[in-house]
């Protein structure tokens, strides 16, 4: 080829993005893809998710997850039971059924979860869950028990022997049920510095003055992981 006609490579560069509207040939962006990202313009791999299991019992209506040696203990409500499924890399080792003796099964329940940690390191955290029938209506005022029990037993959580509780009065409070059952069992609340939610330092205030300060005192922290303390 004379040297007079010699070209440099043409670079055809997609823009980052995928375009599925209109036709494949209009546009610079890339027509389809999956589990894919972009970083400074270029498709990355985005994995995926992997399959623990497939055969929970019911459809799941609240979930709380909590580490320890290298174990996931992933507390599930369903609408008629409370599962434990234990995860460890990736496969689903053990499930127990912790639902507690006299469980009020409902087709509306929605569970709310809290883990409290002993402040000394020697105790076992507690998780709190309560259920309220509120699926269809958040305002539902039929109350139901507030139960606990060690997050890392595999025995079913018990009452907490405190007044029952239903979605609407926690409404203005998000962690109403499980502040006041913390300190039905003898806990004390410690004075609560940084929340992310205003309604509960308002309530943890109210509590940390009510109790006294010889009984030994839990940091609790919402189910994201995150510690309240």
């Amino acid at each position: 080829m004379p040297e007079s006609r010699r070209t440099n490579p043409l670079l055809l560069a997609s823009q980052p993005g995928i375009k599925r509207d209109g036709t494949k040939l209009e546009g610079d962006f890339y027509t389809d893809g999956q589990w894919c990202r972009f970083q400074r313009g270029k498709p990355r791999k985005m994995a995926g998710y992997l399959l623990v299991t497939d055969t929970i019992p019911e459809i799941a209506r609240g979930m709380d997850s909590f580490s320890s040696d290298g174990v996931q203990y992933l507390h599930i409500g369903h609408p008629n039971t409370l599962g434990q499924y234990l995860i460890n890399d990736g496969t689903l080792n053990a499930f127990n059924d912790r639902t507690p003796a006299g469980f009020a099964t409902n087709v509306n329940n929605l569970w709310q979860f809290d883990v409290f940690f002993d402040s000394t390191g020697f105790g076992e955290p507690t998780i709190v869950a309560h259920a309220g029938a509120n699926l269809a209506n958040i305002d539902n005022s039929l109350v139901t028990p507030i139960y606990a029990g060690e997050v890392t037993d595999s025995a079913a959580l018990v009452a907490t022997g405190m007044d029952d509780v239903s979605g609407e009065s926690s409404r203005s409070v998000s962690i109403s049920s499980t502040t006041v059952a913390m300190a039905s069992l003898g806990i004390r609340l410690p004075t609560i510095s940084a929340l992310r939610h205003s309604p509960r330092m308002l309530l943890s205030r109210k509590l940390s003055r009510a109790f006294p300060s010889e009984v030994q005192g839990r940091a609790p922290r919402d189910s994201s992981g995150l510690s309240t303390h």
